[in-house]
């Protein structure tokens, strides 16, 4: 299934993804087309797979064959990027022109480990803890008598130089 998403939604899926990967339960791999267009320019090499992707893929000799990169990685026994990786190579020795399509997330669902509820468990505390941490931050913050721009600066990494101009009797601070 594919959705199209955006702006804040795309920020909680990733946010979502990456915590399901923590656990154990989601592996992200390299962003791969999920199409391609195929265009054969001579025989490719004398390979059982190379023979079924002509056959599969009907193609021609310089007709470009456009194809779903995924159902035909499993289709010829690849998985995506290994087969990404052969089109890549073919193509490199001469063997056929590959142009990869749009570029999108690829994820493979785990088998659930034995331990993730307690995975999950562990992960939710830490969430709770770094919450707590960055609440307590800001109210320091407002509760402060520093310099907020220094403070901000801090933060970032930076230091600033304090001048103080004034006068006290005779003499400038």
């Amino acid at each position: 299934m594919q959705r199209e998403v955006g702006g804040d939604d795309e920020t909680l899926l990733r946010v979502g993804m990456s915590m399901l990967e923590r656990v154990g339960l989601l592996r992200r791999h390299f962003d791969l087309p999920t199409s391609a267009t195929l265009t054969l320019r001579r025989g490719l090499p004398p390979d059982d797979r190379a023979a079924q992707l002509v056959e599969v893929g009907r193609l021609l000799p310089e007709e470009a064959v456009e194809i779903d990169l995924i159902a035909f990685a499993e289709q010829l026994g690849y998985t995506p990027s290994d087969f990404e990786a052969q089109l890549l190579d073919w193509h490199d020795r001469g063997f056929l022109r590959y142009r990869g399509g749009q570029r999108g997330v690829l994820l493979e669902l785990l088998p659930a480990p034995p331990d993730v509820a307690e995975r999950i468990d562990q992960l939710l505390v830490e969430y709770d803890a770094q919450q707590l941490q960055r609440v307590e931050a800001l109210a320091s913050y407002a509760r402060s008598s520093q310099c907020r721009h220094s403070v901000l600066a801090a933060h970032f990494g930076q230091r600033l130089e304090v001048v103080l101009v004034g006068a006290v009797g005779d003499r400038a601070l």
